[in-house]
């Protein structure tokens, strides 16, 4: 058995690094666009600290505009003080897709690369957030665990 190995070779001029700008005003509009770009992806991060912000606009408002946001909670507790405590819990399975692992093997006296497909992972994340409220149905405070209690958090600007 003979396998055939391709390579391409890209254009000079093409490797990273190695293009240069002609001029300086080249240099500073692609500066620009290189910073907007990034500027953009770093906009909305998820983050704790992004879900705390969305749970710190929740102080002061009643159990039942949470209720009419987020749905009925997973479970409900009554403190012997007349508090309540409003439980949700979330998760969410994932897949990561395995992609591939190249390898040499040796064919016919030549090393060829050979691309191995890997298996997905299964995963699973979760969010478990309580609000506390009052004996008339005011939130009070909160908690929250779990790897996946992220919201989107906007820089500060």
């Amino acid at each position: 058995m003979r396998l055939r190995l391709i390579r391409y070779r890209a254009k000079a001029g093409f490797f990273p690094g190695k293009a240069r700008p002609s001029s300086p005003l080249t240099a500073m509009l692609l500066m620009l666009v290189a910073a907007g770009t990034l500027s953009g992806c770093a906009a909305d991060m998820p983050s704790k600290m992004g879900y705390r912000r969305q749970l710190d606009s929740w102080i002061g408002s009643t159990g039942a505009e949470l209720t009419a946001q987020w749905g009925a909670p997973s479970n409900i507790e009554e403190s012997l003080d007349g508090t309540k405590h409003y439980t949700y819990k979330e998760s969410r399975t994932y897949r990561l897709y395995g992609g591939t692992r190249r390898e040499e093997v040796l064919v016919d006296g030549h090393y060829v690369d050979v691309d191995i497909p890997q298996p997905d992972k299964i995963g699973t994340t979760w969010c478990d957030t309580t609000f506390h409220l009052s004996a008339t149905y005011i939130i009070q405070s909160y908690e929250f665990v779990g790897p996946d209690c992220t919201n989107d958090e906007k820089p500060a600007n």
